[in-house]
């Protein structure tokens, strides 16, 4: 079963981090679980307000992967194409 999933990063080098990236780093991320630099947004076909303040939250820190298409549990459910 394939399944489609979008990483939101807040960096400076976007190519840089997703050529670190590959699909087992990112299932790495989502076993570990929701966290202070990690956040799943079950968003299937929009992106829902509370993106928008996750997104604010991590460029006021450090940054953080947001992982659209996972539920709170780590349950992959995919987003529209």
């Amino acid at each position: 079963m394939r399944y489609d999933f979008t990483l939101i990063i807040n960096c400076d080098s976007y190519e840089e981090v997703m050529s670190m990236l590959d699909s087992e780093t990112i299932l790495r991320i989502i076993s570990k679980g929701e966290g202070i630099s990690v956040e799943f947004k079950e968003s299937v076909c929009s992106l829902n307000r509370d993106v928008y303040d996750t997104v604010s939250a991590f460029s006021n820190r450090d940054g953080g992967y947001i992982l659209l298409g996972v539920k709170d549990d780590g349950t992959l459910t995919g987003i529209e194409s």
